[in-house]
């Protein structure tokens, strides 16, 4: 049985890690307004959506493109200067298609349930969502953050000078990592990194995760790890 102190202390990590995302991500905002919202810079790129998926790639040239298809057909597209709010179709196959610049500044997509995939480099990303997953192939910028609630976040390739990570029941998982600094938060979700990094430093919070988190990398790797658990099991891996 769980002590009252180790109670409280699982009851506060909690509602920290839980109530840090929803200010994050503005959440309550994205969550009750009407429609989905595009605003579009020849610096950034900002695009909230409820329900749509988005699929992110890189394009050539300096002008950053957003374009609403169904059934492959583009029916409303937005560049540069182009800020606009609008109702979801009644078509449940319409999906949203991000064109980023190479060398772009900032990148801000969320989205409730929809997933957000594809391929992404720019300085500084931030994707975030409540229940879609956030499947990445290629991940690449300065500062990077990627939230969830309960979906989970699946990178293929991250390289990056800092990386924030936070989910609350969803599981991380980041191959083929290159980043000097990371953070990653969990309350319930597993957590796996794979990097073969001569040295790096990790932040890691748990709270009642029952899965292992493994951190694999190469045996001559020297790092420092702060790694935190109320309840959930820790496991050190070596590749």
């Amino acid at each position: 049985m769980i002590s009252n102190n180790k109670a409280v202390i699982v009851i506060v990590l909690i509602i920290v890690l839980v109530a840090g995302f929803f200010v994050k991500t503005n959440w309550f905002n994205l969550g009750f307004s009407k429609g989905d919202s595009v605003k579009l810079t020849n610096n950034t790129i900002e695009v909230t959506t409820t329900s749509k998926s988005i699929n992110i790639y890189q394009i050539e040239g300096n002008t950053p493109l957003v374009e609403r298809k169904v059934n492959n057909k583009v029916i409303q597209s937005y560049s540069a200067g182009d800020s606009d709010r609008f109702s979801s179709t009644k078509e449940r196959n319409e999906i949203l298609y991000v064109g980023v610049p190479n060398n772009f500044n900032f990148v801000e997509i969320s989205s409730v349930s929809g997933s957000i995939s594809g391929a992404l480099k720019a300085r500084d990303i931030e994707l975030s969502t409540v229940s879609g997953s956030i499947r990445i192939e290629n991940l690449e910028g300065e500062d990077i953050e990627l939230d969830t609630v309960s979906g989970s976040i699946d990178v293929n390739s991250l390289t990056a000078s800092n990386f924030d990570c936070q989910g609350v029941s969803g599981s991380i998982d980041v191959d083929n990592y290159n980043c000097p600094e990371g953070s990653f938060n969990s309350v319930s979700g597993s957590i796996l990194i794979k990097s073969s990094l001569p040295s790096f430093d990790y932040s890691f919070t748990s709270v009642s995760s029952t899965k292992e988190l493994e951190i694999l990398q190469d045996e001559n790797s020297s790092n420092n790890l702060d790694i935190n658990s109320v309840s959930g099991s820790i496991r050190v891996k070596k590749l």
